[in-house]
């Protein structure tokens, strides 16, 4: 007996997901030219296998916009970021990095509906 003809009946829905990475294109030379192909790579390894299992993985990114480059074909970009912490605490030598609320408001606009 289904849902339909039985309401207390649970759900059966599986899960969809969106796992948001903050990309940058990164210096040469440096460790993360090394490590986020690895970390975007196994998120992908990932998804693949979330998707054996009937689950739903949705890869976003939040980047700024010099950062495009680094934006892996199978992820989709969310909205460019235009603020980063530099621009809160006004010190250039700290690196961009993005504020939360930002990426947050990125995976809010751009992930596909449950």
């Amino acid at each position: 007996m289904d849902r339909e003809q039985d309401p207390a009946q649970p759900l059966r829905r599986m899960p969809r997901l969106a796992h948001l990475v903050n990309v940058f294109v990164p210096q040469k030379g440096s460790e993360f030219e090394y490590v986020q192909p690895i970390t975007l790579a196994s998120m992908q390894h990932a998804q693949a296998r979330a998707a054996e299992a009937g689950i739903h993985v949705q890869l976003l990114t939040a980047q700024f916009p010099e950062d495009h480059a680094a934006v892996p074909p199978a992820w989709q970009a969310t909205e460019d970021l235009d603020r980063s912490v530099r621009d809160v605490y006004g010190d250039a030598s700290h690196p961009p990095e993005p504020l939360l609320a930002a990426q947050l408001g990125g995976i809010e606009a751009e992930a596909e509906p449950d």
